[in-house]
């Protein structure tokens, strides 16, 4: 049976253009009407039966560990946008076709005979290669260890219809192995190489700190004989200046001491002057006397200064 359907592929889903081609290809008669969100498309499009393309929660978790930092975070991203998602196909179980995303882009016959019966979509379409094996089995593990998450993923299982390939399975496994494997050996030769790497450059490093402490110290050194030349020729110029200030304090007392001496002298001569000049003095008022008492005047002049002489008395 041909239904009607309203297509809904989520948002985020990478293989939406193939998916689109393929169900045109199935339903070249029928109007494609592709929506992203499955609760507005319920709101929309009346009783209309709607086509939920959905990725493998195994490849839908994948991808998320492939640009997560963590496999928690990549769990929870997961979870975080399938829990709505789901809410909405429990309301809407008895409308929903609910069909394997990987399964319709590679144009699966069984999965498109669903869909369109008696459908001319091409067969063995190229689709985008899955997601690293390592993070398959890691995204099964997760599901298989996450309560709520396992219980997503068994409620996408009981909504799908046609085929869903198993995607982990011994091939893939024994792939992952030796993919781990590989990347193990790449590991332990890329920490090999940081350890040679780092080994190299703290060498390096060391080589260049000891040439820039030996320059380093050689500037010092340089400048502390500068300093200490700088400090011995202000020490003897300092030692001049003291012994040229004791010189001038010799020569100052020295020069003391004759300025003492010579005023002793001179005032020596001055006394001896004096003395001289009284004797010369004494001598000259003695001659001028006996000259006077010598001559004509003083004898004449004798009586007179007799006879007044009495009358004093």
């Amino acid at each position: 049976m041909d239904l009607d359907f309203a297509i809904v592929i989520p948002p985020d889903e990478p293989l939406a253009d193939l998916i689109v081609e393929q169900l045109a290809a199935a339903r070249p008669e029928r109007e494609m009407v592709v929506q992203s969100n499955l609760a507005e498309a319920a709101s929309t499009q009346g009783e209309r039966p709607l086509l939920l393309v959905l990725a493998d929660p195994v490849e839908a978790l994948a991808r998320c560990l492939q640009g997560a930092e963590s496999a928690g975070a990549a769990l929870a991203a997961w979870k975080s946008g399938i829990a709505p998602l789901l809410t909405a196909a429990r309301r809407l179980r008895r409308r929903i076709w609910l069909v394997d995303a990987r399964a319709v882009a590679s144009g699966d016959a069984a999965t498109l005979a669903l869909i369109a019966p008696g459908s001319g979509a091409r067969a063995n379409a190229e689709v985008p290669a899955l997601p690293d094996a390592i993070y398959l089995v890691l995204a099964e593990a997760l599901l298989a260890r996450d309560a709520e998450a396992g219980r997503f993923a068994g409620e996408i299982a009981a909504l799908r219809r046609g085929t869903g390939a198993a995607l982990v399975d011994l091939p893939l496994c024994e792939s992952a192995l030796a993919r781990y494997a590989g990347l193990a050996q790449e590991t332990a030769l890329l920490r090999d190489h940081i350890a040679l790497h780092a080994s190299t450059t703290l060498r390096e490093t060391a080589d260049a700190n000891a040439q820039a402490e030996a320059a380093e110290l050689t500037r010092l050194s340089a400048e502390l004989a500068k300093i200490e030349e700088i400090v011995a020729d202000r020490n003897l110029q300092k030692a001049k200046a003291e012994a040229l200030q004791r010189r001038l304090d010799d020569i100052q007392i020295k020069a003391a001491q004759r300025e003492f001496v010579l005023g002793g002298v001179l005032l020596a001569d001055q006394a001896a002057d004096r003395t001289e000049q009284e004797r010369i003095r004494a001598d000259g008022l003695e001659h001028e006397l006996h000259r006077v008492y010598a001559s004509r005047s003083w004898r004449i002049t004798r009586p007179l200064r007799a006879v007044r002489s009495g009358r004093r008395g």
